[in-house]
């Protein structure tokens, strides 16, 4: 039964036939005075450290930051079609480039969406790739230098986050009182819920240590 099956796999990827097809995106702004397609185009073909574009957590900011955003041709005259060749591509590009375009329809929804847990060692590997485009390599070599402490000037180095091998979302009391002090202070207390968020460990997690945390909320970047 599984040497059958191997072989019916096997068939089905030598009989599978790839198509071409191509993708044809845009950047708008509502600033009708600048053109960010050539600033668009640089900014995607630049490599960070990781010898990688940027991330989508950058693009993101890039286009926050001059007011534009992002889309992709989906149909043409109501009717989805999908771009097969380069020439056609072309032919689209060409006509797209003297069109007219309108916002035909806005939605405004609201979401709500849960606190994220503490950071353990995997979720800050994680995100720093994704937001960073870090390798698990460099973030850890960045998370030992900011646990075991940077030079502030006048007052020394300190260390500014907490160890940084840990598999517990367990945060201290003291460091709790310490973030909703922060945002009642600096952030407002309607940001500011009335009990504190708790989060669950897994059931093997380790306790000896905290999840990663800043050692003091008041040093901020």
């Amino acid at each position: 039964m599984a040497v059958k099956m191997i072989v019916e796999r096997e068939r089905r990827i030598r009989e599978f036939k790839p198509e071409e097809y191509w993708l044809i995106p845009a950047i708008f702004t509502t600033d009708l005075k600048q053109d960010y397609s050539a600033h668009w185009q640089q900014f995607i073909n630049s490599a960070n450290s990781g010898d990688k574009g940027p991330t989508v957590a950058e693009q993101n900011k890039w286009l926050q930051q001059h007011n534009a955003f992002k889309a992709e041709l989906y149909k043409i005259n109501d009717e989805k079609k999908q771009v097969s060749d380069g020439v056609r591509a072309n032919e689209i590009l060409a006509a797209l480039k003297t069109a007219e375009f309108k916002v035909s329809q806005l939605t405004v929804k609201s979401v709500a969406s849960r606190s994220s847990a503490p950071f353990i060692t995997s979720t800050l590997q994680q995100a720093a790739a994704n937001r960073l485009g870090f390798t698990t390599k460099k973030t850890m070599m960045v998370a030992q230098q900011l646990y075991e402490g940077i030079d502030l000037g006048s007052m020394g180095a300190l260390g500014l986050i907490t160890y940084m091998r840990t598999d517990s979302t367990h945060l201290s009391t003291e460091a709790v009182d310490s973030v909703r002090t922060y945002i009642s202070r600096n952030i407002g207390i309607n940001y500011l819920p009335s009990k504190p968020n708790i989060f669950t460990s897994k059931k093997a997690a380790q306790q000896a240590h905290e999840a990663i945390r800043p050692t003091d909320t008041d040093l901020t970047p």
